[in-house]
C-alpha cells in the first residue's frame, strides 16, 4: 500500500465503505451463529474474518492492508471516550 507523508506525518488512506445490504448481513450472521451452533470456538478468528468480508469487502481489504486505518475508520479519534 502506498504511503502518504506530508511534513513528516504519515496519513492513513480514506476508504469509501458502502453500507451493508441485507444479504451481506445474513451471510455474516450465518457465519457467527454457526460458531454457537457447532461450538467451533477454535475457528472463531476465521469465522469473524469471513463475517467482516461478507459485510464489507472494502473494509476487509483495509483491515488486511492497514488495521490501524480500519480501526480509526470505525472509531474516529474525536469520537472516542477518554
Amino acid at each position: 500500500m502506498p504511503r502518504v507523508i506530508v511534513d513528516g506525518i504519515e496519513y492513513a488512506p480514506r476508504a469509501d465503505i458502502p453500507p451493508p445490504d441485507n444479504d451481506k448481513i445474513m451471510n455474516a450472521l450465518k457465519e457467527l451463529v454457526s460458531l454457537y451452533y457447532f461450538g467451533d470456538w477454535h475457528k472463531a478468528q476465521g469465522r469473524v474474518w469471513d463475517a467482516i468480508c461478507h459485510i464489507s469487502p472494502e473494509l476487509a481489504e483495509l483491515v488486511y492492508q492497514n488495521p490501524t486505518a480500519a480501526y480509526e475508520c470505525l472509531y474516529p479519534r474525536d469520537k472516542r471516550e477518554g
